[in-house]
């Protein structure tokens, strides 16, 4: 058996190796033809060299067995299989995650409704056990994060709606829209009548759109502010303004995440105008703020075109842009922060100047409030880049002053184009009686004339120990020694402002509210300016103007509703008293005086140099000899320009008008 064995492995392992002999070993050294013969070759010959063959072994490749093609092709059919299992089992993991993300997103907006009825209005806003949707999902946070396809829808209806005061009937909504019209909108023209009517054919329950509930609370609650100013009797409608203005505050969330749209626009406008006029108006920066970022969202605040708007259409976009314009400025200027729309980065055109039968509801046709206030808001919006700004504050103090030359005209070419007396007192029953809407504007108007008067004085020398000082607070004293006196011009229009108090409710009302700190302004020119000089034959006079907002102060900080407002009484009452004390002092050595040089035997008829230049500062102040106002005629404008380098507010959009 062993031989046998043996002698077959030479033979299996010569299987598969063949022997070859094709060159001898000096051609193949030579690398030429070898051309075998018998014993030899013929290069050997030729070159008479021993020919010799050396064998070359050559290793195949074994035969393949016919079981080995069979392995093979049920590895093949192996891995096909585990291929299909797999992509089977692919399909069912995108089924499954597609499942879990529905069911995600019906936690989602479960979580938005609950946490939007959970708002409290009066309290911190959000309870303090609230969750959120990261925390009731554990892998809440990497499901969002797979989502390609994850967006903010409707997060609640009207089921769900925190509801805080239900709607009036139908003819009831009518009057008080129609109310909101016939005074509201004359200086704020956010809303088409045509629109607001259609608002209130709403299904039982309010609207599902959250824009249009927010706008129809919005005017309902406006009808109600505007109403009380007119009956004086502001307990009844502030108590109902209140109760719309918490509807439409409840879907204010909805309205900042959901998409954009022109009724959202408008609803936070109105928001922020109604919070303006309430003892507390912190939220209405950042209302004004997130309607302009919508608006510039939209598009508001560039050129129209989109073909498919219509002219109607295209006018209230513009309206609705420039009043949330001018109330950034206004609230920019009272601030000092910077707005939320640049100049820069806009190139909307101006409103128009005619208003149309259902944009001009109670509007007067001399007086464009809207008009006036847009091309006053654009002035504005200068004062806060030249002179307020961070890189205004880096100006030296010859280019401060150039530029407060500069809009003091622009200021002035505004005023000669308005219709509007500016040192007209109103005529009305009585302190306490209802107001006319046109007579609110204009005290309005002519308020925010002189705020903006008085912030380019305010700002016109950078100095930073002045600026401290009026963190700090006032002090007489102090302000006597080292402030240098108003200049004459804010004075005068500080009389005139101050002199509106007559006209203007006394009480929590929501135009005080609006012009409370402009009457403080012009407290503080006046005290002053008496301090600077306490014998001045106005002293008495301005003392006896400024009595009546003192008396204002002092009922809203007893209210408590507001802590400036207690502020602003403390600080203006002591220097008040401080003043009229000073007054009293300079008034008794100045009759002792007199009397002395009348024991001296000067006669009575002759007049002192200090009393002939204080009669000729009286009489260039327009004051008579007892002190009183000295009434001029008008005179007429013939032609005003504003400057070159102001392109919004041109020759093109002021006209000839008559002022006092």
């Amino acid at each position: 058996m062993s031989t046998s064995s043996s002698t077959q492995s030479p033979d299996m392992e010569d299987r598969g190796r063949r022997l070859v002999i094709r060159a001898c070993d000096m051609c193949r050294k030579k690398k030429i033809r070898c051309e075998p013969t018998a014993d030899t070759c013929e290069q050997c010959i030729k070159y008479r060299t021993l020919c010799h063959f050396t064998p070359i072994s050559v290793k195949r490749k074994p035969r393949r067995l016919p079981e080995q093609k069979r392995v093979e092709e049920l590895e093949k059919r192996l891995k096909s299989m585990e291929e299909q299992l797999r992509r089977a089992n692919q399909g069912k993991e995108v089924m499954r995650i597609a499942d879990e993300r529905d069911a995600l997103d019906n936690l989602w907006e479960e979580g938005l409704s609950n946490f939007e009825s959970r708002i409290s209005l009066e309290g911190s806003g959000i309870p303090d056990g609230r969750r959120s949707l990261m925390t009731m999902d554990p892998m809440a946070e990497q499901r969002f994060a797979s989502n390609p396809d994850w967006r903010i829808t409707n997060v609640s209806n009207m089921f769900s709606r925190k509801v805080f005061k239900p709607l009036p009937s139908k003819q009831e909504a009518i009057i008080l829209v129609s109310k909101a019209f016939d005074g509201f909108n004359l200086a704020f023209p956010i809303f088409d009548q045509h629109d607001a009517m259609a608002m209130l054919d709403y299904p039982e329950g309010g609207h599902h759109e959250p824009s249009h509930w927010a706008c129809l609370n919005v005017v309902l609650a406006l009808a109600h502010r505007f109403r009380s100013i007119k009956k004086m009797d502001n307990q009844i409608d502030d108590r109902e303004a209140w109760g719309y203005l918490q509807n439409a505050l409840a879907v204010a969330p909805e309205l900042t995440l959901l998409e954009a749209r022109l009724s959202s626009v408008q609803a936070l406008i109105g928001m922020a105008i109604v919070i303006q006029g309430t003892p507390n108006p912190r939220p209405f920066g950042t209302l004004i703020s997130q309607a302009i970022r919508m608006a510039q969202n939209l598009g508001l605040h560039r050129k129209n075109r989109d073909p498919s708007l219509t002219p109607r259409e295209i006018e209230q976009r513009k309206r609705v842009f420039w009043t949330a314009y001018f109330i950034d400025k206004e609230n920019c200027l009272r601030t000092g922060q910077p707005p939320a729309q640049d100049d820069d980065e806009m190139d909307i055109e101006m409103p128009s100047e005619m208003l149309d039968n259902t944009m001009e509801f109670g509007a007067t046709p001399d007086v464009n409030f809207f008009s006036f206030r847009v091309k006053l808001a654009l002035i504005q919006g200068q004062v806060y880049r030249r002179l307020i700004s961070v890189k205004a504050e880096k100006q030296s103090v010859t280019r401060r002053m150039v530029e407060v030359k500069r809009l003091e005209g622009m200021l002035a070419v505004w005023r000669a184009s308005i219709p509007i007396n500016f040192s007209e007192n109103y005529k009305v029953p009585g302190r306490g009686r209802p107001l006319i809407p046109p007579i609110i504007h204009k005290v309005i108007l002519r308020m925010n004339y002189f705020s903006t008067l008085n912030t380019i004085h305010r700002f016109s020398v950078p100095v930073d120990k002045w600026r401290a000082e009026l963190e700090e607070g006032m002090d007489p004293e102090k302000a006597a020694k080292h402030a240098p006196p108003p200049p004459i011009v804010c004075v005068e229009e500080a009389r005139n402002a101050i002199t509106l108090m007559h006209v203007t409710p006394n009480g929590d009302y929501s135009c005080i509210w609006v012009i409370l700190h402009m009457f403080v302004q012009a407290t503080t020119i006046l005290l002053e300016n008496i301090l600077s000089d306490p014998t001045h034959r106005c002293a008495p006079s301005d003392l006896k103007l400024i009595e009546p907002l003192l008396i204002l102060l002092c009922s809203l900080a007893q209210d408590g509703k507001n802590e400036e407002v207690a502020a602003m009484y403390q600080s203006c009452g002591a220097m008040f008293e401080k003043t009229r004390e000073r007054v009293r002092n300079a008034t008794e050595n100045d009759e002792q005086r007199r009397s002395s040089l009348k024991e001296r035997g000067m006669g009575q008829g002759n007049e002192s140099l200090a009393e002939f230049l204080r009669r000729i500062d009286s009489v260039s102040a327009g004051l008579d000899d007892e002190g009183m106002q000295i009434v001029e005629q008008p005179f007429v404008v013939e032609k005003v320009d504003f400057p070159v380098d102001f392109p919004h507010l041109g020759a093109n959009n002021l006209g000839m008008s008559r002022v006092g």
